[in-house]
């Protein structure tokens, strides 16, 4: 009788789910990565099919679950670097602060106009605090 399969996680790329793939297969966890050829012939297509998936047996879904808990900052690519705590509350559910909208329409209009180097922001999801990252003014 054939096993089921089931979706443990989607990604936009395929790059990023075959990041998780190789952290699970380490772990001795089968897993399949499904539309990642329609998603390479165009990333617009990737909201359409619902993003590059990876899926496992059932019978090793607890498994693999338990991993992927444990190991939430490396499959995680929206969290910043663990070597950031949120200043406030000491959490390190941190993620990189986007650009105001603004902006962003600004200078897609305005295609010759330079975005200006801004300095990174950081924000806590736990208690909503923002900063400014020291020494790099990257944006």
């Amino acid at each position: 009788m054939h096993e089921v399969l089931v979706t443990i996680a989607t990604y936009t790329t395929a790059a990023e789910a075959y990041v998780t793939k190789g952290l699970l297969e380490s772990a001795g966890v089968s897993c399949y990565v499904f539309d990642e050829n329609i998603v390479n012939m165009n990333l617009f297509y990737s909201n359409a099919v619902g993003g590059v998936k990876l899926k496992v047996p059932s019978s090793q879904l607890h498994l693999a679950k338990e991993i992927l808990g444990e190991n939430r900052d490396v499959v995680d690519e929206t969290k910043a670097s663990d070597e950031y705590n949120c200043p406030a509350c000491g959490s390190r559910n941190v993620a990189n602060k986007k650009l105001p909208w603004f902006i962003t329409i600004f200078a897609s209009v305005l295609m010759s106009f330079p975005v200006p180097y801004v300095r990174k922001k950081l924000e806590c999801h736990d208690c909503g605090y923002s900063w400014r990252e020291k020494g790099k003014s990257k944006i």
